[in-house]
């Protein structure tokens, strides 16, 4: 049905530029990813902090995306830290506190909570073409 509304848009418009971003937009929602999408607005990604993990760990986004962590832990404060010194570090996040980082640039970041190093993920930053590709 999302497929026809494309080739309808895309016949009434005559612009593939148009279609092509809905079509984008419509195959994001469709595959409930932690990303979400709306136009003007940043895209965005949520990763919880609860019994001793990430979660999800691992993430894949597009450029531009915001990946917010917000620690559940009702007893552990916990930190967001980058493998790469300098990239992007929460601090120390007590419960219900958050940290956002913006990725701007392609490629894997990994990170750890700095006082429990066996937590750990990973943000995979992508062309919005490529994030659909490996899907």
């Amino acid at each position: 049905m999302k497929k026809i509304l494309v080739i309808i848009i895309l016949a009434l418009t005559g612009t593939y530029g148009i279609a092509h971003s809905i079509f984008h937009f419509v195959a994001l929602v469709n595959q409930n990813q932690n990303i979400y999408s709306k136009p003007n607005e940043v895209l965005s990604a949520q990763v919880d902090i609860d019994k001793m993990s990430f979660s999800p760990a691992n993430i894949t986004v597009t450029e531009g995306t915001m990946v917010t962590w917000t620690n559940k832990q009702w007893l552990f404060s916990h930190s967001v830290t980058s493998h790469n010194e300098g990239v992007f570090d929460s601090g120390k996040l007590k419960r219900n506190e958050t940290f956002s980082f913006i990725f701007n640039e392609p490629g894997t970041f990994y990170y750890s909570c700095s006082f429990h190093p066996k937590m750990h993920g990973s943000v995979s930053v992508g062309l919005e073409f490529d994030v659909q590709q490996q899907e």
